[in-house]
């Protein structure tokens, strides 16, 4: 997920990644390279939040399926 090579067509991701090219748009407009957090504070993000079991798009829908329908009974 982190470098790009998650081929998944899911509209968060594709918004994640589009918003990843705008930052390092800006990174290369503005010559500076410390608007965008680095890969590895990335990973422990998606490590600390995605469980171990969810290791390709198949279940990252189902986990995410399973969220949103948990996030209704919230309310």
């Amino acid at each position: 997920m982190i470098n790009g090579n998650f081929d998944y067509k899911a509209y968060i991701y594709q918004q994640n990644l589009k918003l990843i090219n705008q930052v390092e748009d800006l990174e290369n407009k503005s010559r500076r390279r410390d608007i965008l957090v680095g890969e590895e504070i990335l990973f422990e993000h998606y490590d600390d939040f995605i469980p171990d079991d969810v290791c390709d798009g198949v279940t990252f829908d189902k986990w995410k399926d399973f969220l949103q329908r948990a996030a209704k009974f919230c309310f």
